[in-house]
Parts: C-alpha cells; structure tokens; sequence
C-alpha cells in the first residue's frame, strides 16, 4: 500500500514537469516504504542517491522552461533547487556515521516530503500558473 501518491493538484500543467514529479513521488514512497520496513542504511543511501542525482536532472528542466519564458521567480527556484541538493548531499553524507537510523530516516523522510510536497504546490504550481497565461 503507497504511502505517498500522485494527486492532480500537484500537476503544473507540462506533461515533462509532471511526469518527472510523478517520478519524484514514486521514488519519496519508495523511501518512505523503507524506511517503515526499517530495510537498512544500504537501501535508504542508494534511495537517497537516487533522489539527488534525479533531482538534478528535473531541476534542470524546470530551469530550462523558466530561462526559455523569462519566468522572474527563476533565480529564486534555482536558490531553491540548490538548497535541496546540499541537503540531500549532507544527508547522504551524516548517513554513514549514523548511529540512531530510524531517527535517521524519520529526518530524512520529513526534509523529503516537506520539500517535495511543498515545493511543488506553491514554487512549481506559481510557474504552471505563469505559462498558462503566456
């Protein structure tokens, strides 16, 4: 049973964004599943890996699509973006010395949700609303 789902109110209106956030949504219910079956540091790194390095590649759509509309909020959204990716990347590092993992997990899985979710309902939702009226 998911734990996290994709809901049409997350979509921004660019099928390529969407799916990528779909993505993004798949993979923090993936996380959050591991993290509820307690499956190890092992699975939770290479769950985290796998979210910096895809985020990195969405981030660069969604800038890509700002730059080509002249979106103002884009030197805010790649502020943004790069905080994630620090906090992913000392995530990842702080993972290995870890000793408390399920608090561990309960941090990583709160940051995740908390960005991804809220990010995507008002930074990425104010872009989708930015194109429809262009």
């Amino acid at each position: 049973m998911a734990i996290f789902e994709w809901e049409d109110s997350l979509s921004v209106g660019i099928g390529e964004i969407d799916s990528q956030h779909k993505e993004l949504i798949i993979k923090l219910d993936e996380l959050a599943q591991c993290i509820l079956h307690k499956t190890g540091k092992d699975k939770i790194a290479t769950m985290l890996r796998f979210m910096d390095d895809y985020a990195e590649m969405h981030f660069a759509t969604e800038e890509s699509y700002m730059g080509k509309y002249d979106y103002p909020g884009l030197e805010h959204q790649k502020k943004e973006h790069e905080k994630f990716k620090n906090t992913t990347s000392r995530l990842i590092k702080n993972l290995e010395s870890e000793k408390d993992l399920e608090h561990f997990a309960s941090q990583v899985q709160r940051f995740l949700i908390d960005w991804l979710i809220l990010h995507i309902r008002t930074t990425d939702l104010k872009f989708g609303e930015f194109l429809k009226e262009k």
